[in-house]
């Protein structure tokens, strides 16, 4: 036998004085519990009829019509729910009814994708394009995870299950990486503490979504590298201007996003004043003579102190250079998908994208003795625990030149010695 019935969540009120109205689903001895996504005054509640009552608030008033007709309609399409389950002979498992009472999202409430619309359109004011897009892309994977699944993204379905499911999809059935992962549920964890600012969402059950972040790899140029990428003379002009932006970054630590937005008034006095696209904060950045160079070799440029390379074109011939160059030494990049260990080892120049640039600043400039203190002002970096894996490749480095120096020097045996 199934039942369904209506109760407030025992609960102090919102500031209003408002309470929700919860949904209580009994069947085969089980309980499913959902939120109606409505909310009233406890005075302006019958508990045995499990509906509003008429009061003399004018607004609550028209408000106790509204809701009453839309718990009336829950409750007739829960009955209609257990009859066509019971002439098809289907169970009726805590998805089923979660899924066909919830097709839609519940009246009174903004839907799932409209709030994650609203949340991107608000977020453009205060964020980077950089996130925005990280936003636009966890939404396409969330509305792939729905097309895939069948389980529908509403507010009233985020729970646990969600998350169990969210889990399976992504490593089970798309070998999402862990990181990918990880990313994303951030997103949507940000996305409900936001609608739950503006009382589209009411749990708090996001805060137990969690999930590993795995430490990647550092993929960076050695020195001899780095220095046969930029005495190397492109035939390709557009090749060379991709390299030449790319070791601009190497020679400054600035981000990609930084240098296709610098202007000839950030530059001054051989440094670059400017305000970090990600972090907003003014930074002073010291040019050393590599990076002079560049900018002395592009200085009759009409509009801009460095060359112009399509963002969606500037990986790509990268590559191409460092492959043209030999920068092909292999590299095995570990990944994770759940429990899943995922090995790929390719020529390093596979793995060089234009994010590299700014790793390879911070590994060299390390090997070479720069003060970490002084890199990370120069980076604007601001957790220790981000210069951890640079400092971990540093180690071994001074191993290695140990080996190749110090070690290689034959030692008599201490009773010659005496």
């Amino acid at each position: 036998m199934a039942n369904i019935t209506f109760y407030l969540k025992s609960e102090n009120p919102d500031k209003k004085g408002l309470v929700s109205i919860l949904i209580q689903i009994t069947h085969n001895y089980k309980r499913v519990r959902l939120s109606s996504g409505e909310k009233v005054k406890p005075t302006h509640w019958n508990k045995k009829k499990q509906r509003t009552i008429e009061n003399k608030d004018t607004n609550s008033n028209l408000e106790y019509i509204r809701i009453n007709k839309f718990l009336d309609e829950i409750e007739s399409k829960f009955k209609n729910l257990v009859s066509n389950a019971k002439l098809k002979d289907i169970e009726l498992t805590d998805a089923y009814l979660k899924n066909n009472l919830f097709k839609e999202e519940v009246k009174g409430r903004k839907a799932f994708f409209d709030a994650y619309e609203e949340y991107i359109e608000m977020s453009k004011s205060v964020k980077t394009a950089g996130t925005i897009s990280s936003y636009k892309t966890a939404k396409a994977w969330f509305l792939k995870f729905e097309k895939d699944t069948n389980y529908q993204m509403n507010f009233s379905e985020i729970d646990l299950p969600f998350f169990d499911k969210l889990k399976d999809s992504a490593f089970v059935k798309n070998s999402y990486s862990d990181n990918t992962f990880q990313k994303n549920v951030k997103i949507l964890k940000s996305m409900l503490v936001w609608s739950e600012e503006r009382g589209y969402y009411d749990k708090k059950v996001h805060k137990k979504f969690k999930h590993t972040y795995r430490e990647r790899e550092v993929i960076y140029l050695t020195m001899d590298e780095l220095m046969s990428l930029y005495n190397h003379k492109f035939e390709n002009l557009k090749h060379q201007s991709a390299v030449d932006l790319f070791c601009f970054g190497c020679f400054t630590g600035l981000r990609v996003s930084d240098i296709y937005q610098l202007s000839r008034e950030n530059i001054q006095n051989g440094e670059i004043h400017k305000t970090i696209q990600k972090t907003q904060q003014q930074e002073v950045i010291p040019l050393n003579v590599f990076a002079l160079n560049i900018l002395k070799k592009y200085e009759n440029l009409p509009d801009y102190p460095l060359p112009r390379v399509l963002a969606t074109m500037h990986n790509k011939y990268l590559r191409a250079c460092c492959k043209d160059v030999g920068i092909e030494t292999p590299v095995t990049i570990t990944k994770f998908s759940g429990s899943k260990k995922i090995e790929t080892t390719l020529p390093k120049w596979e793995f060089i994208t234009t994010h590299t640039a700014r790793k390879t600043f911070v590994t060299n400039s390390l090997m070479l003795g720069m003060n970490v203190k002084t890199i990370k002002s120069i980076t604007g970096h601001k957790l220790d625990s981000s210069f951890e894996r640079y400092l971990k490749i540093t180690d071994t480095y001074k191993k290695s030149a140990m080996d190749n120096t110090w070690n290689k020097i034959e030692v008599k045996p201490l009773d010659e010695m005496q």
